[in-house]
């Protein structure tokens, strides 16, 4: 997804929303230092999630920019090319589903793996992916949906 949002220089992740990211890349490299089958599993994992980070920042988490300025009714010119990327948003959802249901079985064989071998700082790896998949299944996208509805709202359509 290329889009307009790229373009709206002040529109940044706010940086609470990218540290969980950097922490979960960097728990993952360490992760895939591991060696056998622990390693291998965290390489699988590390190969879905890094991409999928980077995605989620570059596309969707830009869109976090704009909560100060919707709860402070602060306009800035640049809102309004926000609209056209919110719109590709709300199918991104729906559409990351398959890859999400990769990413969960990557986490389940790593975490499965970690505990055979009884490694409890890789399975706190794996346990941690897992929290941030729900913080983004129940907070970030729904919040995402209300910043969607919120811009619409506040500009008169």
């Amino acid at each position: 997804m290329t889009t307009n949002l790229l373009t709206c220089g002040e529109l940044g992740i706010p940086e609470a929303v990218t540290h969980a990211h950097d922490e979960l890349r960097a728990a993952l490299a360490r992760a895939t230092a591991e060696p056998g089958p622990v390693g291998a599993a965290a390489k699988h994992l590390a190969e879905l999630c890094v991409p999928y980070f980077d995605k989620e920042e570059k596309d969707v988490f830009r869109v976090f920019g704009l909560l100060d300025d919707l709860l402070t009714d602060r306009a800035r010119p640049d809102r309004a090319v926000a609209l056209p990327v919110l719109a590709e948003l709300r199918g991104l959802r729906d559409s990351a589903r398959d890859r999400r249901h990769l990413i969960d079985a990557a986490i389940q064989e790593l975490l499965q793996r970690a505990s055979e071998a009884n490694n409890r700082n890789i399975a706190g790896v794996a346990d941690a992916l897992k929290r941030q998949e729900k913080v983004e299944d129940e907070v970030m996208y729904p919040a995402i949906l209300l910043i969607d509805q919120s811009l619409r709202e506040s500009l008169g359509g």
